[in-house]
């Protein structure tokens, strides 16, 4: 029982500990909005404060050429921020926190107005990270998973920068966790009546926190979709009855905010997404990108800046980690890949319903994180690998699942890096320009993998804590090296 394992709780207290300690030093050390999109969401919860209503998003909000002026010349003490005010359509949970922190805050210096909101934001990352753990420990029932990829996703870089921010990201990937938590009780009392009202309180939190987490309500009803056509737990009736409970206690709470939003942007705009659109002129189109550029360029672009930013590209995307810190995380995630794919039909048909039941909900999970994330970019270029942090608990425990597969059956990327070898010292000999950190690196990863096949089954763990200690590191460069260049 998940209650009894001492050693888990330990170990998620250890990890968020650590998560909280580095995101502390990431919240005072990373310079006032040098956070994408930060200034607007200071101004948004300012505005509660001050003015103890919501703020609407007018045409005026999005100035352009100013944010980049300001932007480019790292805010400097004689470029007011008042005039961004462009994230006012969002969802308002997180900003009517912030807001009754700046109350409490009274005239305080901006700086220290900030750093709390930062610090509320990491408080909220905390309970995601926890949630993550517990979630795994509830899907499979292993410890050694639930503390790798928990530690996984609480050392990501860009992770505990973007948590440790002022922003509402934090608190969407907290209710989007829960929500999942919920989704994996024990089938004993999953669907009992407290349980689907519990459930709909959380969806209706994802509402109001931020429109990422508005993944939750199509992952229910597939889930429910997965009780009633496959585990067989639910009549189609119950199902409709549970439905019922889930969207009505979701309406309850966010029905304020959405009547708002009909009275200030119409029936027809009531998230205020169309105004939002419409304001942000300046801002880089697909369209025009890819007029531009051409779609090879886009695409590169695409993947390139998606993967590096997911792992740690500070700032408002302007200072990105050595080129070679990407290389050695573009094989890790590589060979879990290959690790994955090398295991995945022995392992889905030997798993449990329950097992099977797990991976489904963090495959839909991460497809409809993905899915959106790729919406959002048919309209504008926001390749933010920020906004895939919603599906983490998909992501990090695929990872530490793929390496621990690629370690016990290593032959097919053992290949893989053996081909790379050859690739890259047969095309650096045509150039006169032997690429010796990737070989050596393609090398070093093979001996690492033998080494870790040939250790008992248990000790392959070991792979994705090594892999998380490295990025524990990482962090400590970051903090050294690359956030004092976003000073002024």
């Amino acid at each position: 029982m998940i209650r009894s394992d001492r050693t888990f709780w330990l170990g998620l207290m250890v990890i968020v500990g650590l998560y909280l300690a580095l995101g502390v030093a990431y919240a005072w050390r990373t310079p006032l909005w040098q956070a994408p999109d930060e200034p607007a969401h200071y101004n948004y919860a300012r505005y509660i404060a001050t003015e103890g209503q919501l703020p609407i998003l007018e045409p005026g909000d999005y100035p352009a050429a100013y944010l980049e002026e300001i932007k480019a010349r790292r805010f400097p003490h004689d470029m007011s921020i008042d005039s961004l005010q462009y994230e006012a359509h969002q969802p308002p949970a997180y900003y009517a926190m912030s807001a009754a922190l700046l109350r409490l805050a009274g005239e305080a210096p901006i700086a220290t107005q900030l750093r709390l909101m930062r610090l509320l934001s990491l408080l909220l990352g905390c309970c995601a990270v926890a949630l993550l753990g517990v979630l795994t420990m509830r899907l499979f029932a292993s410890r050694d998973l639930a503390l790798s990829a928990t530690m996984l996703a609480a050392m990501t870089p860009m992770f505990i920068a973007d948590t440790a921010a002022a922003n509402n990201d934090a608190l969407a990937f907290a209710a989007l966790t829960a929500v999942a938590v919920r989704l994996a009780a024990p089938a004993s009392h999953r669907w009992t009546w407290p349980a689907s009202a519990l459930l709909g309180a959380l969806v209706g939190l994802c509402v109001l926190s931020k429109f990422q987490a508005y993944v939750a309500v199509p992952l229910v009803a597939a889930i429910l979709l997965w009780d009633v056509t496959v585990s067989h737990q639910l009549t189609w009736r119950q199902a409709l009855q549970r439905s019922a409970v889930i969207v009505g206690l979701a309406g309850l709470l966010s029905a304020a905010w959405l009547a708002r939003n009909v009275a200030v942007y119409g029936w027809a705009d009531v998230l205020g997404l169309a105004r939002h659109d419409a304001i942000v002129v300046g801002q880089l189109r697909t369209v025009d990108m890819i007029a531009d550029a051409g779609w090879q360029r886009y695409l590169s672009a695409y993947a390139r800046t998606t993967f590096q930013s997911f792992w740690g590209q500070f700032g408002w995307m302007a200072a990105p980690l050595p080129e070679r810190v990407y290389q050695p995380l573009a094989l890790v995630v590589t060979i879990a890949g290959v690790g994955l794919l090398a295991g995945r039909q022995r392992v889905w048909q030997t798993g449990s319903a329950a097992y099977k039941r797990g991976v489904a909900l963090l495959a839909v999970s991460g497809a409809l994180t993905t899915a959106s994330f790729a919406w959002y970019n048919l309209q504008f270029v926001q390749f933010q690998g920020r906004y895939l942090f919603p599906a983490m608990p998909a992501l990090s425990i695929a990872l530490a699942c793929g390496l621990v597969a690629a370690c016990r059956r290593p032959g097919w990327a053992l290949a893989l890096l053996g081909l790379a070898t050859v690739a890259l010292i047969g095309t650096g000999m045509m150039r006169g320009d032997l690429p010796l950190f990737s070989i050596v690196l393609c090398v070093a990863v093979a001996l690492g993998l033998l080494l870790m096949h040939h250790l008992p089954p248990r000790w392959h763990w070991l792979a994705p804590v090594l892999v998380a200690g490295a990025l524990a590191a990482l962090n400590v460069y970051s903090l050294i090296a690359i956030i004092p260049l976003l000073r002024a």
